[in-house]
């Protein structure tokens, strides 16, 4: 009687460890799907981008003097931007500074205050 009772357990077993192979086998090309397209995705980039930088190049000014005036107005764009930080960062050390000074001041104030008060 054991038998007949074991046997639909174990092809019921057997039928569950399938499915979940099944889904498992699923799961794994699904993994591998999604890595192809990824790899693909960017290779095709990559492509895209070498694609641009030639392009870029192809259209790089041939005359000599035009490349000279585009990086001498790039030079002066960059160093007024330059300039422009500079004048910032020196404001802003002024202004830590003098929040600096208040705040000692007011530090001063409260320990003042403190020893009166004990």
């Amino acid at each position: 009687m054991k038998m007949t009772t074991q046997k639909p357990i174990l092809e019921q077993q057997k039928s569950q460890m399938q499915i979940r192979m099944g889904k498992r086998i699923d799961e794994k090309k699904v993994d591998e799907s999604q890595e192809v397209n990824a790899a693909h995705g960017r290779s095709e980039g990559t492509s895209t981008q070498r694609l641009a930088e030639i392009r870029e190049l192809a259209e790089a000014p041939d005359d000599p003097e035009v490349a000279e005036r585009e990086y001498k107005e790039a030079l002066e764009a960059f160093n007024e931007k330059n300039k422009e930080k500079a004048q910032l960062v020196s404001k802003l050390v002024e202004l830590v500074s003098e929040s600096e000074k208040l705040r000692m001041k007011k530090l001063d104030e409260l320990s003042k205050n403190v020893e009166i008060l004990s």
